[in-house]
């Protein structure tokens, strides 16, 4: 782990909201993926954060699926289930995903964090998003679309170079969640 970057961005909540901000103004800025993104986020708000009310809503969860298209998860060596897949995927994990849909992550205690690290096992080695073995990208974004307030988006050119010095993922989904 890349400690020295890890302590700079928590030095303060300023200085990271300041990396925060950056990162807003100059990410996919004018695109088709950051319309979709926001729109993601007008649906969230509308039903003021309570994901279970769009879990059932095949309309939002598709617009998830297109979403992660648009963020190139669908291109090179990475494939996505089909739509149908990821949507009854996402709805048969209803009850997990209940049972975090209040948690804020910057808000978790020690052990509100150890209870969402065991309601998220499941969801992470199981939620069908992609074709692949590796799944830390394509579960880690599903699920911050789902719940952005406790999952960040993951992907391998900056978080994970960020946070470990390298774009290595391990296909072993029990390492792949420690990491996550």
């Amino acid at each position: 782990m890349k400690q020295i970057n890890i302590d700079k961005i928590s030095e303060s909540k300023e200085d990271f909201f300041r990396y925060v901000d950056i990162c807003n103004k100059n990410f996919r800025t004018l695109t088709p993926s950051i319309y979709l993104y926001l729109k993601i986020f007008e649906k969230q708000k509308k039903v003021n954060y309570q994901v279970e009310k769009l879990i059932p809503d095949r309309e939002f969860l598709e617009l998830v699926y297109v979403t992660l298209i648009s963020w190139n998860m669908n291109m090179r060596g990475a494939r996505m289930v089909n739509s149908d897949t990821f949507v009854e995927s996402i709805q048969g994990f209803s009850k997990n995903i209940s049972q975090l849909k209040d948690k804020e992550l910057h808000l978790l205690s020690e052990d509100e964090f150890e209870e969402v690290l065991e309601l998220t096992k499941p969801l992470f080695m199981d939620l069908k998003v992609m074709k692949s073995k590796s799944k830390i990208v394509g579960v880690s974004k599903t699920l911050h679309f789902l719940m952005p307030k406790l999952f960040p988006p993951m992907d391998r050119r900056y978080t994970m170079n960020f946070f470990y010095g390298n774009l290595n993922y391990f296909n072993d989904k029990n390492k792949e969640f420690n990491s996550f």
